[in-house]
């Protein structure tokens, strides 16, 4: 519901289109995520909290520079976080 509503927070038909049609294949890698957050899972739901936190506080804050700059760390800690683990945690901050 979260990454819909961002998407649908850009205005964008086509972006929420693709969003609502990558939405199986996201899935899937949130359930490998989850998967792989059993081993440290408070401080993975605190590190994925704190980028969604940023990305919605963006939008709410209408700055559009911010919540595209949130949601590419977000991305990037995420890809870091699926093929390194929990040892990405401190570059995905930084």
């Amino acid at each position: 519901a979260f990454h819909l509503a961002v998407a649908e927070a850009t205005d964008n038909p086509f972006f929420v289109f693709l969003v609502q049609s990558i939405r199986p294949q996201t899935l899937v890698g949130m359930r490998l995520g989850r998967s792989l957050s059993a081993l440290f899972p408070a401080e993975r739901l605190a590190l994925v909290k704190e980028e969604h936190t940023v990305v919605l506080d963006a939008i709410r804050e209408k700055d559009a520079d911010a919540a595209r700059a949130g949601m590419q760390a977000h991305i990037g800690s995420y890809r870091r976080r699926l093929i390194h683990g929990d040892t990405a945690r401190k570059r995905a901050l930084d």
